[in-house]
């Protein structure tokens, strides 16, 4: 016999080829399906992000820890522009509990609280503001009363949700009221480059560091602050914080330190437009902290803040004394001189 080199097929052989040809053919229509169903994905979050910027804000920069850190820090601080750095806080399990915080500090320590009707809807943040007093200048009466309380009271009252009473320890300070959490404060603290590449001086009239404690939801009054600031989620739920550049807050917000000091009476949740028609185009710089999340807040950004969740949640501020040459311009310009212009009411 001689062999016969020529390949011979059989209709078993066709049936085959056919069979793997379908399945090349079906692999790659799973694959080209799979990318055009990514690309879609892609595609439908980018305009979800759209979306959610006209309705909720802009976003803020994020900076990373690494070894340009101070020169990223000093530049966002020159120009006066908020950034969040993300798990920025060293891990410390002592504040996850009520009972190290007391034991730290004493259960008959006393410290301000803010006291405020609950709403009767748990999914309707309590409101933390002020409202100007007729007549006065910059005086304000609030929507919440202040009183002091022993550590142990507030422990054993403030997380109560079934309270009428919601109860808030906010900017309590902490080197004069709760020097027993020193330690762990700086154990806890955001690196050092990064608060001196803010500021290098803390305040000395005012407090340098605060503490905010409470449950959720809750919101502050829109209003602005004096001092360059660091505030950091040290445990538990989220904040929302809600910025305002000054140029926009002085001309949108109804800025008028005559009547509402450092707040706008503009409501941070529901805003009346009718009452108030030119907040409707303040677009603010809207942030969300987790825990171990810091966010620079520069100085006369006006903001709110919200916290989120029902569960207990701890933020710290670290406080810097701002530039003399920075508070001269940006004075300047949100009150109004000769060369600069602005709708704020400074005196």
């Amino acid at each position: 016999k001689v062999a016969n080199d020529e390949t011979s097929y059989t209709d078993d052989d066709d049936v085959k080829l056919i069979d793997f040809t379908t399945a090349s053919l079906g692999a790659i229509l799973v694959v080209l399906i799979g990318v055009f169903v990514s690309q879609a994905g892609e595609l439908y979050n980018a305009y979800l992000q759209v979306v959610d910027s006209r309705l909720h804000g802009r976003g803020v920069a994020r900076i990373k820890l690494d070894n340009g850190i101070e020169s990223n820090v000093r530049a966002f601080v020159e120009r006066n522009e908020p950034f969040v750095c993300r798990k920025c806080l060293a891990d410390n399990t002592f504040w996850d509990k009520d009972s190290n915080i007391l034991q730290a500090v004493g259960a008959e320590t006393t410290i301000p609280v803010r006291v405020a009707s609950r709403t009767t809807n748990n999914k309707t943040p309590t409101q933390f503001s002020r409202e100007a007093a007729p007549g006065t200048r910059g005086k304000q009466t609030s929507a919440y009363r202040e009183q002091n309380m022993t550590m142990a009271e507030f422990m054993n009252a403030y997380n109560k949700h079934e309270s009428k009473e919601h109860l808030y320890a906010a900017q309590v300070n902490v080197m004069a009221d709760l020097p027993g959490l020193l330690p762990h404060v700086q154990e806890t603290a955001p690196p050092s480059i990064l608060l001196e590449a803010v500021g290098k001086t803390p305040p000395r009239s005012q407090r340098p560091l605060s503490l905010y404690l409470g449950t959720g939801p809750l919101t502050t009054q829109t209003h602005y602050d004096s001092l360059e600031n660091i505030v950091c989620v040290v445990t538990g739920g989220q904040k929302l914080f809600r910025l305002f550049d000054p140029p926009t807050a002085a001309m949108l917000l109804y800025a008028d330190r005559t009547k509402y000091g450092n707040g706008s009476p503009v409501p941070p949740d529901e805003p009346s437009y009718k009452e108030f028609p030119m907040s409707k185009y303040a677009l603010p710089s809207v942030v969300e902290l987790e825990q171990g999340d810091c966010l620079y807040l520069p100085v006369y950004w006006y903001h709110s803040v919200s916290t989120l969740s029902p569960d207990r949640t701890i933020s710290i501020n670290w406080w810097r004394k701002p530039e003399r040459n920075k508070m001269v311009v940006l004075e300047a310009f949100f009150c109004g001189n000769n060369n600069f212009g602005a709708s704020a009411k400074c005196h």
